[in-house]
């Protein structure tokens, strides 16, 4: 088999450099050298090196004047065009991270030693992209005052198709409508995602430490991964043959807090941030180090709290990167991340995990005595390596792993271990009325242990192959040989309490009490959840004509999810014949992804874009996938009055998430779009993209421990009747989601004088459903139709966002970042009877009394008052956010420079509210506003650059 010359050459210098044969992380180089008179020149030797990237990297062009250099770790670099007889061409390049970046070169008739300084940006399209991704470099994510914590996450808020809410602190992405489990996050190529829900908050360190950033929202190929939402890909820094780092220290005075909620006073809130990185060589031109540090002191009373959440933490990252042979290259990495949060949690009810308080959802916090709040603990320990290997010109091999071990996700109380208290009342002094919360009380009630572990393996084969044009394929294994969370509850109950108007504590009347079951004896509930995951990828880059791109592949994914012992826990307890699995096995798939894309580069007309593909659900621990969420008994009074007997028992669901019959559960999304990119003046592109995806979402369940008339759906009884809920998880098809969008993208390179990212997209995401579930949708005895369930406004429809900066005369730079996203709609819900008023009961064939679980008296089975939803709506506020950064330069000299910032986030100190405490007309709360987003705050900063 015979190789083009440019791929023959590449062996000779000291870090090889594929012409094809991309790792992970890394980016690539191509372009066209011709001379004055437009004719090609084929020998001319393309060098890259780099002052942030080890060894250089070279190239040779062929017949028709073509060169690439791929591998490129993320870095500016400098790259040479030199041929014998013709002036050197040298040009500053900027790599980005999984971006093919076009560079020609025009040589001039002279001696080689003369050099021209080329001083055009580096180009800003991706000619070979076939999907819709973003990236952001140091400059960018340093320059830009995105949110008062600063971190990698927030850079998800910045990126069209992608919904976060806008009145939390925390980023909770959901990308081109899917959940906001369904993200992947890669640092330095290993898989750091959440494995119990799929976060993207399961690794914390000082973004300063950062090289470059890419989420892919589209066209994902196969080695990105199992998921059906975006891809985030980060680089960190490696070092250098010098010295070099910052210090950075920012604060958040109390004076520089505001309120935009009328009653509530300013957050009692107080950051201090010092920062650090320092990177440099151990031996020159073979082996560097990096490390960074973050210290988190952060006081802050949200929704004006009696107490402040205090979180305390260290933020460390380091990495060491050694040139083993001329080939073979080493990187190993330790992060931790632990923090203690007081005051960080609290229970707002007793069926589930704590509600974490960080952001104004509501003006619950407020009503929260200290003693009622919980401390939360998070982060650890997680090591990795990436070894490359360019074993010939025509092969390279990567492998990848990582350890996450034992990351925590902690809850305990700060005093006592006792009962939580919720209090309820009206104005009206009716204790048989609709009852609003006015205060938690007593103690946080609950002790969670919840340690992740998530071993990665990442090995992969890269090979160029010349036949039709040329081909780069790529097969690899990603292997999860475990991913565990071993949980621990000990949970007392929760105790509602009426108090009447005008009255204290020691007038409560106790109406209700929940309480959790446990797998046998004592108060604790434990529980070791593990999965197995194992995939295979094959994918292939092809270049049939030098301005056409195609990238085909597809990808296989076995996995299996196990609760440890639920024979043990459950054999017990039910008697013979009792319709439930007690295999250690939850679930067990095997998937079958492909996807295709093609970019054509039209030259002076754009790049015209298309992918097709389909992307599987990532199964993790949380939720119902592998985890336990064990129930609770829920003793209420039957009727309500002054002197209440808890005297009736309402359904819940059995431990260990019972399944009737073990069937597939496989979501999936197909997926396409057509996108055009043109290239305009000064590294800037337009870009217009239209995204169709449909998924199947599987994840339905029957209760098969039901009877009920066919008819009227009146509840008859239960098979089992002293069990509640019996869920089989299968594949029903009752619904399915449609998503449709269209995104426009400008992007200026953040790289010169000023730099600009601006987006808008219109998103029409919708529920369609196909038909009711026999045994648990109320709406098909109420006169509903399939088509009038169907739910056309599940996110906001508008959004847009604009983030740049530009650099002024004196060393001053002006940023800022605005956000608009339009406020969410709502059905306006009824029911058949008063909210909260008595619940019509069945005794069943043991003596048990239970309420109907379909009864429309009660919040959770409202129906939509207009009889078909997207009809009768209340829309909240829209939501205008700008942020902006005023920042003085002074140069030290020796390349050492001194940053003195000023930032105001939410600058006008705008009060919209996000959402309502209650979309039910019969609810006292019915349109009253809440989820306001946060406040004006202000942030001075310091940073020293050297």
């Amino acid at each position: 088999m015979r190789f083009p010359i440019w791929v023959l050459a590449t062996v000779s210098l000291a870090w090889p450099a594929l012409a094809f044969g991309q790792a992970t992380g890394t980016g690539t180089v191509t372009g066209r050298i011709v001379d004055t008179s437009g004719a090609v020149l084929p020998g001319v030797t393309v060098t890259l090196k780099s002052p942030e990237a080890l060894g250089q990297f070279t190239a040779v062009t062929d017949a028709q004047g073509l060169y690439r250099v791929a591998n490129l770790p993320p870095a500016t670099y400098e790259a040479r065009a030199e041929l014998q007889g013709f002036q050197t061409a040298v040009q500053r390049v900027a790599v980005r991270v999984a971006t093919t970046l076009s560079v020609d070169y025009t040589l001039s008739v002279g001696a080689m030693t003369e050099t021209v300084n080329v001083s055009a940006e580096t180009p800003i399209v991706d000619s070979e992209r076939a999907g819709l991704s973003v990236n952001m470099n140091n400059v960018a994510l340093t320059s830009l005052p995105i949110s008062t914590q600063r971190r990698y996450q927030d850079v998800w808020a910045l990126v069209p198709g992608v919904f976060v809410r806008p009145d939390q602190a925390d980023i909770n992405p959901s990308v081109n409508s899917r959940g906001t489990s369904e993200n992947s996050t890669k640092l330095d190529g290993m898989d750091v995602t959440d494995p119990f829900g799929g976060g993207v908050f399961s690794v914390n360190f000082n973004y300063d430490a950062i090289q470059d950033i890419q989420i892919k929202t589209l066209g994902a190929e196969a080695e990105d991964g199992g998921r059906t939402g975006g891809f985030m890909s980060i680089v960190t820094k490696s070092g250098g043959n010098d010295v070099h780092g910052s210090a950075a220290f920012f604060v958040v005075p109390q004076k520089f807090n505001s309120s935009n909620v009328s009653g509530v006073p300013p957050n009692q809130r107080k950051d201090f941030q010092p920062d650090l990185t320092l990177g440099g060589p151990i031996e020159k031109d073979r082996v560097w180090f990096f490390g960074s540090y973050r210290r988190v002191a952060e006081d802050q009373t949200l929704n004006n709290a009696p107490v402040p959440r205090q979180r305390r933490g260290n933020l460390i990252y380091v990495k060491g990167t050694a040139q083993l042979t001329q080939g073979q290259r080493l990187a190993a990495t330790f992060q931790w991340d632990r923090i203690i949060a007081h005051n960080g949690v609290m229970r707002s009810s007793g069926t589930g995990a704590p509600s974490a308080t960080s952001g104004l959802s509501s003006a619950t916090p407020q009503l929260v005595a200290p003693s009622a709040f919980g401390d939360q603990i998070t982060g650890g320990p997680l090591t990795g390596v990436n070894y490359t290997w360019v074993m010939r010109s025509n092969l390279l091999f990567q492998f990848i792993g990582s350890w996450m071990i034992n990351k925590p996700q902690n809850a305990e109380p700060i005093g006592t271990l006792d009962l939580t208290k919720v209090i309820q009342t009206n104005a009206a002094g009716n204790i048989a009325g609709s009852l609003t919360t006015i205060a938690n009380e007593g103690s946080f009630g609950e002790i969670e242990v919840s340690n992740r572990s998530m071993l990665y393996l990442y090995p992969s084969f890269s090979f160029p192959v010349a036949g039709w044009a040329s081909h780069d394929f790529k097969a690899g294994l990603e292997l999860y040989p475990f991913l565990r969370n071993k949980q621990s509850r000990t949970i007392t109950p929760v105790e509602f309490y009426y108090r009447p108007p005008g009255t204290t504590g020691a007038s409560d009347i106790l109406i209700e009490r929940d309480t959790y079951r446990t797998n046998g004896s004592g108060a604790s509930v434990n529980n070791y959840a593990y999965e197995h995951i194992y995939g295979g990828y094959f994918q292939d880059r092809w270049k049939p004509r030098a301005n056409v791109s195609v990238k085909a592949g597809f990808r296989v994914d076995s996995n299996a999810i196990f609760t440890k012992d639920r024979q043990l826990v459950l054999g017990n307890a039910f008697p013979p014949g009792f319709p439930t699995v007690t295999a250690d096995q939850e679930f067990a798939q095997t998937t079958f992804a492909p996807n295709v894309g093609i970019a054509y580069d039209l030259g002076r007309y754009g790049v015209a874009r298309g992918t097709a593909g389909r992307y599987y659900e990532w199964l993790d621990l949380g939720g119902g996938d592998g985890t336990s969420h064990n129930p609770y008994d829920v003793l209420r009074a039957n009727p309500r009055t002054l002197a209440p007997a808890l005297n009736q028992s309402l359904p819940g669901a059995f431990a260990l998430g019972v399944n009737y019959g073990q069937d597939n559960k496989k979501t999936y999304d197909n997926e396409f779009s057509a996108g055009w990119e043109k290239r305009l003046p000064s590294a800037s592109s337009f870009n217009v993209t239209f995204v169709l995806k449909r998924t199947w979402d599987f994840q339905g369940s029957d209760d098969m421990n039901i009877i009920r008339d066919p008819a009227t759906g009146a509840f008859l009884g239960r098979p089992f009747p002293a069990f509640d809920a019996v869920l089989r998880t299968y594949a029903p098809n009752y619904t399915f989601q449609d998503f449709r969008s269209l995104q426009f993208l400008y992007t200026k390179n953040f790289g010169q004088r000023w730099g600009m990212n601006a987006n808008y997209w219109y998103g029409l995401h919708q529920v369609v459903r196909q038909r009711f579930n026999p045994t648990r949708d109320i709406l098909q005895y109420l006169g509903f139709t399939p088509e009038g369930d169907t739910n056309k406004w599940q996110t906001p429809r508008h959004q847009a966002r604009v983030s740049s900066f530009v650099r002024l005369p004196y060393d001053v730079m002006v940023s800022g970042v605005y956000s608009f996203t339009q406020g969410p709609r709502s059905d306006v819900l009824t029911g058949n009877f008063p909210l909260n008023s008595t619940a019509p009961t069945i005794v069943l064939s043991n003596g048990r009394t239970v309420a109907d679980p379909f009864y429309t008296g009660t919040a959770g089975n409202a129906f939509p008052r207009a009889g078909r939803r997207g009809v009768d709506m209340i829309a909240a506020d829209n939501v205008h956010l700008v942020n902006l950064r005023a920042q003085k330069a002074f140069e030290l000299g020796a390349k050492r420079k001194v940053e003195f910032t000023a930032d105001a986030f939410n600058v006008f100190n705008s009060d919209a509210a996000f959402g309502f405490l209650s979309a039910d007309a019969r609810s006292a709360n019915f349109a009253v506003k809440t989820n306001f987003v946060q406040p004006r705050v202000g942030q001075l900063g310091i940073r020293v650059v050297f």
